[in-house]
């Protein structure tokens, strides 16, 4: 079950909310069963089609294929997916990272319209931009975020890839498989800013105070008051763990009715060297 957390606080200088990725196909499918036929239900027309999108035509969608319903069970394949389009990488990029589930995509849009009905977050209080991770679940998670936040598009989605846990691992793999920031637009995920050169790029380690300090000063600049961060699963539960081993500061408030589709969500207020998480309950 997950917990939404929220901080309504006048005296704070810079508030953090960090947003855990919605459900995506890989927390449903764990055995990678869910589109393993792709590769044989692509006929060769189709096949030289997505050579040619991809080789001569970078500024039009690529070519799409569908996900096959062989070898899934009933309940997995309703939260599929549909359609996927092209990406470096191919199938194997999309099996390591996948996208968000029908419920995924559910969750998402419910938060974000809770966020805003309750006045948690607005526009003009996010500065010119958002973070998050490479991983595609993260990143389409906070594009639909944004559709309701900011419908305008004024906000820019920037990523971070280091503050990922598991994007140092995938460095060392013979094929990346995280989407580049340019090859977004080709997955229908306009907002984000393709000139936007990381800050955390030159941290190596992967213990998160190294990184989240390095990523501190930039935060502390940040226009906005409330900087967004959407984060996998394994970053959050670092995140939180690191706080917790630090002693930082922990506020509770009162819980209330969960919401199974909820996403999960904290605080991460700075008052000066100060730095406390919020963990209170959005009621549903």
């Amino acid at each position: 079950m997950k917990r939404r957390f929220i901080l309504q606080n006048s005296e704070v200088k810079k508030t953090i909310l960090v947003i855990q990725a919605g459900e995506s196909v890989k927390d449903v499918c764990k055995d990678a069963n869910w589109f393993l036929d792709i590769g044989k239900k692509q006929s060769f027309l189709s096949f030289v089609l997505t050579f040619f999108s991809r080789k001569f035509m970078k500024k039009k969608r690529p070519v799409a294929i569908k996900v096959p319903r062989n070898n899934v069970c009933e309940d997995a394949y309703i939260r599929l997916p549909r359609i996927l389009q092209w990406r470096r990488g191919k199938l194997a990029a999309w099996l390591t990272d996948s996208p968000l589930t029908t419920i995924g995509k559910r969750a998402t849009k419910m938060c974000a319209e809770r966020l805003v009905s309750d006045n948690l977050i607005k526009p003009e209080l996010l500065g010119d931009c958002v973070y998050a991770t490479p991983d595609f679940s993260c990143v389409q998670t906070l594009d639909m975020i944004m559709h309701v936040v900011d419908p305008l598009r004024k906000i820019k989605i920037r990523i971070e890839p280091v503050l990922s846990v598991s994007y140092k691992a995938s460095k060392k793999q013979k094929h990346h498989v995280f989407v580049n920031a340019d090859e977004f637009h080709a997955q229908g995920i306009l907002r984000v800013d393709t000139a936007y050169k990381p800050v955390t790029q030159p941290v190596k380690k992967l213990n998160f105070n190294k990184r989240i300090e390095a990523f501190k000063q930039m935060l502390m600049e940040h226009p906005g008051k409330i900087i967004i961060l959407v984060l996998n699963k394994e970053t959050v539960n670092e995140m939180l763990s690191t706080c917790k081993s630090a002693g930082m500061k922990s506020e509770k408030a009162e819980q209330s009715n969960e919401d199974a589709l909820s996403l999960r969500t904290f605080f991460v207020k700075f008052v000066g060297k100060q730095r406390t998480v919020v963990n209170s309950v959005v009621p549903s």
